[in-house]
């Protein structure tokens, strides 16, 4: 035992030395590129930095998480005269946050923002606790082409966003059910102002609507999350997307917390961001130590449509999708279909940062709670759970079988 407490006691100390390497100033310089070093020992002790003092997460994290971070770091740092090249070290520090952080948005990748690991190579990591979920509930309606014919669809819209084919939207009818295949939330202003105009355009035609959020990896909300309201009658109002909001109060945090809101190219956008983030800063938390907390009051459950809503979901619905998912929820009409989301929920307005070689570290600068616990990693329950059924079949059978009335189960989740 005394020789455990010995070993501990060491490792933290080492730990503490790394952290303190670089002051704040100094960070900074690097990540505005004033300042550039390949020296292994200084990018890890910049790493270990930014993620225990500005990671939003790090104090919710359990102590046997944050030991074997720390154990992990040291390490490292103990053999980097081994270390050959910049790849070959990020690489490593991206393996640590893979092996002993719970966040799905932290990740470390090249100056052009490539990948250091491949999907393979995560999953081959042994003790990897961010795995790439398989899923098995069919692939999102918006990479339809000649399945559409067979499930009658007509389409009304068809685009992409982030200017990727890989990330299509698409806009489809099936008799009186409107299909909204989501494959991505990506950012592409012109992308969604066309996708609303069809959708305003042609909702009245539907008795239902499926919103299909299989494989789609999140983005920002703020498009799909208008709909919602409409559809839920919800007049210049907001559907929130977690129960309760949390960022930290340190210099790495904060800096992080400025350098997402001047990321906002609208300036509508860029000001309503730094409105809320003053009221968060405000309101100190009394119960994290550290931190600062907001709640989100109680919002009435909305039933000012008849139209009922399927959203469809699978293992690798995560971030922003998973928002809507939760939003959702506020809409008595609506009930979600497939399986259990991603799990990549908590940890949102994501920010980049540099790391002395140029290398990129990306963290979340706010911490969201839910009424459900640990849902990183786990995600949110479906109301209907098909495993191994195509979902979108399984929604499209009960529109039709349920035509003209509310949608609606008991709250107790069951399998079809």
């Amino acid at each position: 035992m005394k020789q455990n407490i010995q070993k501990q006691k060491e490792m933290q100390y080492w730990f503490d030395y790394i952290v303190n390497q670089l002051t704040m100033d100094e960070l900074i310089r690097f990540h505005l590129h004033e300042s550039v070093s390949e020296d292994v020992k200084l990018n890890i002790s910049a790493f270990a930095r930014w993620m225990v003092s500005g990671h939003v997460g790090w104090i919710f994290f359990s102590e046997e998480l944050k030991i074997a971070f720390r154990q992990q770091v040291v390490n490292l740092y103990r053999t980097a005269d081994a270390i050959s090249d910049m790849q070959e070290l990020h690489r490593e520090l991206f393996q640590i946050v893979l092996k002993t952080i719970p966040d799905g948005h932290c990740y470390v990748a090249p100056p052009n923002n490539g990948m250091l690991l491949s999907p393979d190579e995560i999953k081959s990591i042994p003790q990897c606790i961010n795995r790439i979920p398989e899923t098995s509930v069919g692939i999102n309606s918006a990479f339809y082409t000649s399945e559409r014919e067979k499930h009658q669809l007509v389409d009304l819209f068809r685009g992409c966003v982030s200017n990727n084919v890989n990330k299509p939207i698409t806009i489809m009818q099936m008799k009186d059910i409107g299909i909204l295949g989501v494959s991505s939330l990506s950012r592409d202003s012109s992308a969604w102002a066309e996708f609303q105009r069809v959708f305003y355009q042609n909702v009245q035609n539907w008795k239902s609507i499926i919103i299909d959020l299989r494989g789609n990896r999140g983005g920002e909300a703020g498009p799909l999350s208008e709909l919602l309201c409409f559809l839920g009658g919800i007049k210049n109002g907001w559907l929130p997307s977690a129960q309760k909001s949390f960022i930290r109060n340190t210099p790495e945090a904060f800096f992080l917390q400025k350098q997402k809101g001047e990321s906002f190219e609208d300036p509508i956008e860029r000001e309503a961001y730094f409105s809320e983030l003053e009221i968060l800063r405000r309101k100190m938390s009394r119960e994290v130590s550290g931190c600062i907390v907001v709640d989100n009051y109680n919002v009435q459950k909305y039933n000012n449509s008849s139209m009922p809503i399927c959203i469809l979901t699978d293992r690798l619905t995560g971030s922003a999708a998973e928002a809507i998912v939760y939003q959702s929820k506020y809409l008595t009409h609506s009930v979600t279909i497939g399986e259990n989301t991603c799990g990549m929920c908590q940890y949102g307005r994501t920010t980049k940062i540099c790391l002395p070689s140029g290398y990129l570290l990306t963290l979340g600068t706010i911490y969201w709670i839910y009424e459900t616990e640990n849902v990183e990693g786990n995600g949110f329950l479906p109301d209907i759970v098909v495993q191994g059924k195509d979902a979108f079949v399984c929604a499209k059978e009960r529109m039709l079988k349920k035509r003209g009335t509310v949608l609606r189960i008991s709250d107790k989740q069951y399998r079809e």
